[in-house]
């Protein structure tokens, strides 16, 4: 059963065994002993509903957090931290989520190891979590354990065992799953839960049904029997889906449709329709009907792309407590280099005669008027490709359409040249919005992303974009996306990194990749860049070998 990010931790504290997302569990009730006034804000922020009302919750523990920190309060500043964690993993912002998780174990390091011990290793756990959905697998593998080691506590051990062969179980390492099951089963004997042991058993089967192996159908039923005895409706729906993909498996589709209806019945005694849904795609691959397999094949896809949707910015980040580091180096640095900008501006000011400095004004004036008229005729010339000929395009396309005669190829070429006036008109006028430059800047580089590519930025959250003049944004982001349009027709690359700094007024852009390197020459393109970059009285140089890849730097 896999659940959205909104719906899976409000079942989180019901069913803390049902995915592989589990180990935060019940002990996160603990965190904050809540008063009448209180209250609301915590279901605000730990069962969320009302986006306002989730909003005025973060304001209020915020508010909290800061007057905690005042009196050096760190006891209750964690505690506080923590629930803004959890609150911000409830609505899927997980980045966000494991910045304050790294940050309230910073702030546990001012307490006694034994006072911190259990707020740790929920922290550890839930961080596992965090991973695992951003499918950073080690991280994920390493902060479970992590709590586990803090673990004595038989069911905490067995939810982190659970946690684990999940894990292990996603990355397809079926036969480690199995084995830390068995290990948990055989500790499960020491405890009366129930529930825990029904757990263990489904997972165990199902662990080794995907990998082919004996006892399935006896882990499953011996599950099943379990969740009958103690009423476990939502362990017993898991069973049924089980069982019918197990008949399904060895071609019994009688058997494997007895336990579809069976899942399906119990589902809708279950107040969550996730379930019910489940339920019906069981039939989905039952069903031999072309049509709603690829009914279901869309299903699945527009979920996992939603997911990656959510996690797109997220998955940037590997490794918060070493940028962390580099960003605070980045700051010292930059607050050097400010105070020795101001002593020699002081120098260049006294030696700088008035006769250059009105020579220098004018050129740079002539210059951007010239950058500007450049940038105005581009503007009218992509709004008439797209408002005259790239509609018009469009128009004709419909009209035809209705025409049956039409040959299909002469529709995908009107198609595929419709397509072109459109991206050249994007490319030709880019910056539709200049009040949110760096988060158009940033979506156009991650845009470029691929499974076998990747796109790092540094340092972009140091820089003042505000103070930055419209022509020199629009440049900016015009030769980055040369760039990276190069990169994807030329470079070969694995892997693209951009890094930001700026010196006083002056910005300095790196563009770095792995690609085939070699012996250089200018395209179209990169000499548009070149010349876009000159005319703002700056400067781009390219340094490229053959086994170093491709660098560009870039001062403005």
């Amino acid at each position: 059963m896999q659940f959205n990010p909104k719906q899976f931790l409000f079942l989180f504290f019901i069913i803390s065994l049902i995915t592989s997302n589990l180990g935060y569990a019940v002990e996160v009730q603990n965190v904050e002993k809540k008063s009448n006034t209180t209250q609301s804000y915590y279901n605000a922020l730990l069962k969320p509903t009302d986006t306002k009302a989730f909003a005025e919750a973060l304001k209020f523990y915020s508010k909290q957090y800061e007057n905690y920190i005042s009196i050096n309060n760190y006891t209750e500043a964690a505690r506080t931290l923590e629930l803004l964690a959890s609150g911000q993993f409830y609505v899927g912002n997980y980045n966000e989520s494991e910045q304050l998780l790294i940050k309230t174990l910073t702030l546990l390091e001012n307490i006694s190891p034994e006072k911190s011990l259990v707020q740790k290793k929920r922290i550890f756990s839930l961080l596992g979590v965090i991973y695992k959905y951003l499918k950073i697998y080690d991280k994920s593998l390493y902060y479970y354990n992590e709590s586990l080691s803090l673990t004595n506590k038989v069911s905490d051990r067995l939810i982190l065992y659970n946690n684990i062969s999940n894990l292990y179980r996603e990355r397809k390492e079926y036969s480690t799953a199995i084995d830390t099951l068995k290990s948990a089963l055989i500790l499960s004997k020491r405890s009366a839960n129930l529930k825990l042991q029904g757990y263990i058993l489904d997972n165990l089967g199902f662990s080794q049904l995907l990998a082919s192996r004996d006892s399935i159908l006896y882990n499953l039923k011996k599950s099943l029997s379990i969740r009958m005895q103690i009423h476990d409706s939502v362990g017993m729906f898991s069973n049924y889906r089980h069982l019918s993909l197990y008949y399904k498996s060895i071609e019994d589709f009688e058997e494997s449709q007895h336990f579809a209806d069976k899942a399906l019945l119990i589902s809708r005694t279950i107040k969550d329709r996730n379930y019910e849904f489940e339920a019906l795609g069981l039939y989905a691959e039952l069903n031999e009907d072309s049509k709603i397999r690829r009914f279901k094949f869309l299903t699945d896809s527009i979920a996992e792309a939603k997911q990656g949707e959510q996690n797109k910015y997220a998955s940037l980040k590997y490794d918060v407590e070493k940028e962390k580091e580099q960003t605070q180096i980045a700051k010292l640095q930059s607050e050097k280099e400010e105070h020795e900008k101001q002593l020699f501006g002081f120098i260049s000011i006294l030696v700088a005669t008035s006769a250059i400095a009105v020579f220098t004004v004018m050129v740079s004036q002539r210059k951007k008027k010239q950058l500007k008229t450049i940038y105005d005729t581009e503007n009218r010339i992509s709004k008439k490709l797209h408002d005259e000929l790239a509609n018009d395009t469009f128009q004709v396309m419909a009209k035809l359409q209705t025409h049956p005669q039409i040959p299909k190829d002469i529709l995908d070429d009107l198609d595929i040249i419709y397509t072109k006036t459109r991206d050249i008109s994007k490319d030709y006028n880019p910056l539709f919005n200049n009040d949110n430059f760096y988060e158009q800047l940033i979506e156009m580089l991650a845009s470029y992303k691929t499974e076998s590519f990747n796109v790092m930025i540094r340092n972009d959250i140091n820089i003042d974009w505000d103070s930055f003049s419209t022509i020199k944004k629009k440049t900016i982001f015009i030769v980055l996306k040369e760039l990276m349009t190069n990169n994807r027709k030329h470079s070969k690359s694995n892997f693209a990194l951009i890094i930001f700094n700026k010196k006083g007024k002056k910005l300095s852009i790196i563009y770095k990749d792995d690609g085939v390197g070699g012996s250089f020459k200018r395209n179209n393109g990169l000499q548009n860049a070149e010349s876009r970059i000159k005319a703002l009285n700056g400067t781009l140089t390219f340094d490229t070998e053959r086994t170093k890849g491709f660098q560009v730097n870039i001062q403005i």
